[in-house]
């Protein structure tokens, strides 16, 4: 799936729009097979355009993962798997203990603190 940055995706989306519209006075002046389907692509290009920004492109934000060790805590066996505009924080302290767990996070935030307990195979999967 592509994937477009905001920026580059709002220009797409002036320039296409301009085109249908300049395309549709056109059409409106001189009815012609060439412009109806100059327009009829600029429509489906559209569209296109649209459903990539609401299915494919991640926010563009930055993938961050933290986890903090303190006081007697561990973290240990564990996967991470963060995407997109993710934010993954594990914090393991006052003999706190995370372990044999797994976290998928697609623009979206986990957050995890072992505070004197334990977290022990736990499956999280978070989507934005």
């Amino acid at each position: 799936m592509p994937h477009l940055s905001v920026t580059t995706s709002a220009a797409l989306s002036v320039v296409l729009s301009a085109a249908t519209g300049l395309a549709t006075n056109l059409l409106t002046d001189e009815l012609s097979w060439g412009l109806g389907t100059g327009l009829a692509v600029l429509v489906v290009l559209s569209a296109g355009l649209a459903w990539v920004q609401a299915h494919g492109a991640s926010t563009g934000g930055r993938t961050e993962v933290r986890q903090v060790v303190r006081s007697g805590g561990s973290i240990t066996d564990g996967r991470v798997t963060a995407r997109g505009a993710a934010t993954v924080a594990e914090r393991a302290r006052r003999n706190g203990r995370i372990s044999r767990s797994t976290v998928q996070a697609r623009d979206a935030s986990v957050v995890r603190d072992a505070k004197k307990g334990t977290i022990d195979g736990q499956q999280t999967d978070a989507r934005g």
